[in-house]
């Protein structure tokens, strides 16, 4: 029995069982609900654990790329705004690959 007195009940209210433990119909909800957080949470500590091995990889590589360039220098002196611009440029497209990664 309701009169125009009585609010009705919505939303999270409907939600609740008379003796304040949750409906079945909100258990299954709030099981969705968590299982979405989880597999975002998840989604998002991978992206991140990756992201951290491409910058670790592109660091060596630059690393590396920097001590060819001494050698090759001492070889080929003439070729040095060619090899350090091949360089830099790698070290560029390679920070803005990190930067992109996971979006």
């Amino acid at each position: 029995m309701s009169s125009s007195l009585t609010p009705r009940s919505s939303g999270v209210i409907d939600l609740v069982s008379g003796t304040g433990a949750l409906s079945k119909r909100a258990e299954r909800e709030l099981a969705t609900h968590l299982d979405v957080v989880k597999v975002a949470t998840l989604r998002a500590a991978a992206v991140e654990q990756a992201r951290g091995y491409v910058t670790t990889e592109a660091v060596q590589t630059v690393a590396a790329l920097s001590a060819l360039e001494e050698q090759l220098l001492q070889v080929a002196p003439l070729a040095e705004g060619r090899i350090k611009h091949l360089i830099d440029q790698h070290t560029l497209a390679a920070g803005v690959a990190i930067a992109r990664f996971g979006r």
